[in-house]
């Protein structure tokens, strides 16, 4: 399972200097979002606009409207980018 948390950076700093435990293990070896990141949505619930072809061999593509319209699974952080 993967869940997403948010704590301060005090925190964060304070998980990375204590003894090594797994709660340790879990918050500092995690992925941080970087700031001013914007919504998170599943892609996997998008349908492709695109079909394989030889002009586009692994290109998918997906429209403005689909992912304006996903649901947002994480909402966007609105702070300065880091």
């Amino acid at each position: 399972m993967e869940i997403v948390i948010k704590i301060d950076e005090d925190t964060f700093k304070k998980y990375q200097e204590s003894v090594d435990c797994e709660e340790r293990a879990i918050i500092v070896h995690g992925t941080p979002l970087p700031k001013g990141h914007g919504d998170l949505i599943d892609r996997s619930t998008l349908e492709p606009d695109t079909e394989w072809s030889e002009w586009y061999d692994g290109w998918i593509s997906y429209s403005y409207g689909q992912i304006a319209d996903a649901d947002v699974v994480i909402k966007a952080d609105g702070g300065e980018k880091g």
